[in-house]
């Protein structure tokens, strides 16, 4: 479960069938300051969400800004008035990316793609 330094108490899981999975830490230099870098294991073709966890009252700005990045591609982001979790804590899930498919909308589920092997930098993701 990524948790950062600067925000106690906030968690973020990848989960496959609402279980989270084991996360590793990515000991590659370059991160940016105020990020999170994490890899797991996984199957291709299994499906899996990333649940955010926000305990009550957590020392911070009144709002919070979320960007999720999958691969170094922003899939979704968020902002969580400070009113849904200074009272209690509040979670929400990502389990998709929404596109408009003959003017309705649809969530396409996320989905472990075939593994690739190659470098990555993790300081050219923002």
């Amino acid at each position: 479960m990524a948790v950062l330094s600067k925000f106690p108490g906030l968690k973020v899981s990848v989960r496959v069938q609402g279980v989270p999975v084991e996360e590793y830490d990515n000991d590659e230099e370059g991160s940016k300051p105020g990020s999170l870098s994490k890899y797991i294991e996984s199957k291709s073709e299994e499906e899996f969400d990333v649940k955010f966890k926000i305990p009550k009252r957590i020392d911070t700005p009144a709002d919070l800004r979320f960007r999720l990045f999958l691969d170094g591609k922003l899939v979704d982001r968020k902002i969580i008035r400070g009113s849904k979790w200074q009272r209690q804590s509040y979670s929400f899930k990502v389990s998709g990316t929404k596109s408009k498919v003959n003017g309705e909308w649809e969530i396409r589920n996320f989905m472990f793609s075939p593994l690739s092997i190659g470098e990555f930098n993790a300081a050219s993701y923002s």
